[in-house]
């Protein structure tokens, strides 16, 4: 929970922060900043993802590309929806500064609760038990699965 809070937060501090550096320099500079804070977010959330929600030890390449692949198709999803959360928050509430960051804000709780399944479907799917962490115990079978009537 405190690595999906940390990307989360990591995720959409930087779409504000990039939102706001270039406001002044770039026509919608929310459509710019969305996929700069995309890609330094997803590699860093990669490290999380794989080290501490998953715990994966499967192939680092593997995972790395399709956890990519994961952020990606959400991305591709929720990113053309960024422009039409932008026109309808300025007709519901005003042409106010603070709008492509709510519109922003609004589209993270959705898509982070897609990645989260993508990446336990797909991107660590099976890790686990494909390979074992360095230093693992192998399961001891339970009396159920030794008792006699089983094997019969």
């Amino acid at each position: 929970m405190l690595v999906g809070a940390w990307n989360t937060f990591m995720g959409y501090g930087l779409f504000a922060l990039f939102t706001w550096l270039l406001t002044d320099r770039v026509r919608y500079a929310y459509m710019v900043a969305g996929p700069i804070a995309h890609v330094i977010s997803v590699s860093v959330a990669f490290v999380g993802h794989r080290h501490f929600v998953f715990r994966s030890a499967g192939n680092w390449w593997a995972e790395f590309a399709k956890c990519h692949l994961v952020y990606l198709g959400v991305f591709l999803v929720s990113y053309p929806f960024l422009p039409l959360m932008v026109i309808l928050l300025r007709w519901l509430i005003g042409p106010l500064q603070i709008v492509p960051y709510l519109a922003g804000a609004a589209l993270v709780f959705g898509s982070t609760i897609v990645s989260y399944f993508g990446h336990k479907n797909y991107s660590f799917a099976g890790a686990k038990d494909d390979e074992p962490a360095p230093g693992a115990l192998e399961r001891e079978p339970s009396k159920a699965e030794n008792s006699p009537e089983r094997h019969s």
